[in-house]
């Protein structure tokens, strides 16, 4: 198996409304939102409605396999489960499963969980949400019977957006990883013949670097231009401003650092927090076991859409001064490195 490795990539982009909750009444569709202990209110888009787009995204320019379900249980405690395997499908795959039935005989089932590899974290606003709300009727189409419209109200805001991902590299297309892939047996694993066999036949499941490859670069080409339907709008999310890169951890580094500030009618990220974490180090081990301090800033690319900002690009360049090559660029320089760091992990 392949050594620990994470992806993360923090993103901002602008859209409006992207998420709707479960409402008030018949007529009322309220935001996704929370309350924060300076009584400010944010909408967000959750980690399910990401993870519905890109995987949509997916089935529909890459060809993405959805996996196929079950209701698993008995009577009003059915659920449902996907059946596919991370051969069969992506979306078992990146997105991770849980089978309580696996059969190993005609008399002997196994529960496995998998984890998912790819994790995401909610598109949360990155402006306050104010209370805006949209009366809509069906005026149109009340007219052409000469009846009076039916009226409903719905929540709006447009703002910039903050979501990450992160993923687990050595995860993808494998389940030979023990924490991400757990399995349970009520039986005696260690006296039991057809579980072994069921347990190596799980573990060695594997559709090869060429493939893991393939499917990581295809997940950053849709965050590259990344899209969301909601209420016959298309809501454009592709990056105006991503910070990302392949580690020696799994942590979501930029993900609470990520934020922006106001100069007159402009949006400005803030670069202090962003420099600091660039410039600091985290402790890793070498190909020999020894350990390590490793640069952020060596395996960390920007990309910031030019005109968008109030900042220029050469606040960020200052903090990759020590590097060699260029570090930040357009957001399609950056997913283009980070395209490359994969690359380069599955040789």
């Amino acid at each position: 198996m392949l050594s620990p490795q994470g992806l993360t990539a923090t993103i901002i982009f602008e859209a409006q409304s992207l998420n709707y909750d479960e409402g008030f009444g018949s007529n009322l569709s309220v935001l996704k939102k929370f309350h924060r202990g300076n009584g400010e209110v944010f909408s967000y888009s959750s980690r399910q409605s990401l993870r519905y787009s890109i995987f949509i995204q997916g089935v529909k320019e890459f060809g993405w396999r959805q996996a196929e379900v079950e209701a698993a249980g008995k009577g009003d405690s059915k659920v449902i489960q996907l059946t596919s395997s991370i051969i069969d499908s992506e979306e078992s795959d990146l997105f991770g499963y849980m089978q309580t039935n696996l059969k190993i005989t005609d008399k002997k089932e196994a529960i496995v969980t998998r984890t998912t590899p790819v994790r995401l974290l909610p598109a949360i606003a990155l402006e306050p949400f104010s209370s805006d709300v949209e009366m809509l009727t069906n005026k149109y189409q009340a007219d052409k019977k000469q009846l009076s419209p039916n009226i409903a109200n719905i929540e709006n805001q447009r703002s910039l957006y903050r979501y990450s991902v992160c993923v687990d590299l050595h995860r993808i297309g494998t389940e030979a990883d023990e924490l991400g892939t757990r399995v349970s047996y009520d039986g005696r694993p260690e006296n039991d013949k057809d579980y072994a066999a069921f347990l190596k036949s799980l573990r060695n499941r594997d559709i090869g670097v060429e493939k893991k490859r393939e499917r990581v670069s295809q997940l950053l080409d849709i965050l590259g231009r990344l899209y969301r339907d909601i209420k016959g709008r298309r809501e454009d999310l592709k990056p105006l401003f991503i910070v990302g890169g392949v580690y020696d951890t799994l942590n979501p580094f930029f993900e609470n650092i990520t934020n922006i500030e106001w100069e007159k009618s402009r949006p400005k990220v803030k670069a202090s927090s962003l420099t600091q974490m660039i410039g600091s180090s985290y402790a890793s081990k070498d190909d020999s076991g020894k350990e390590i301090a490793r640069s952020v800033a060596s395996d960390t690319f920007i990309g910031v859409r030019e005109g968008f900002f109030a900042n220029n690009i050469g606040e960020f360049e200052a903090s990759f001064s020590k590097e060699p090559r260029p570090h930040v660029g357009s957001p399609e320089f950056a997913i283009s490195e980070l395209k490359k760091q994969v690359a380069a992990y599955y040789r």
